[in-house]
């Protein structure tokens, strides 16, 4: 008997090993890592990430200590130039953004894309018209 037996199902692959962060982080960085895969499905990240995902909790970190300093120092500095932790924060805030879109960390990144409906060519509107013509009679 050809096709597929009743009750046979294909075999299940096991989940991928979640990415390991790599050595060289500070601690508030690797616990950024760790955060992050942690919160994520299972196979959303893969080995190949791990660079793009430690850039990231680097700039997460970078923008956690501008904000601090910010906040500390305040936005302006006694000479009344604006306070280089400025530039870091919006710098930090851009590779975020960035990134966050390429590791589908951003919720419309992670939002399945709109199927747009297909064009329907002559013969499927002349159909369509058909069978509203005969509804309507």
């Amino acid at each position: 008997m050809a096709g597929r037996r009743p009750g046979a199902h294909p075999p299940v692959r096991p989940a991928p090993a979640p990415p390991v962060e790599p050595g060289g982080l500070t601690d508030r960085e690797t616990a950024i890592f760790r955060h992050l895969v942690s919160g994520a499905d299972s196979e959303h990240f893969c080995a190949t990430d791990v660079p793009l995902l430690t850039a990231y909790c680097q700039a997460y970190a970078l923008h956690e200590d501008a904000i601090a300093a910010i906040r500390r120092d305040g936005p302006v500095r006694a000479d009344g130039r604006a306070s280089a932790w400025l530039t870091v924060l919006e710098k930090s805030q851009r590779a975020m953004v960035a990134m966050s879109m390429r590791l589908r960390l951003s919720p419309q990144a992670r939002r399945e894309r709109a199927v747009a409906p297909k064009r329907l060519d002559w013969m499927a509107r002349r159909l369509l018209q058909q069978e509203a013509e005969h509804e309507s009679e």
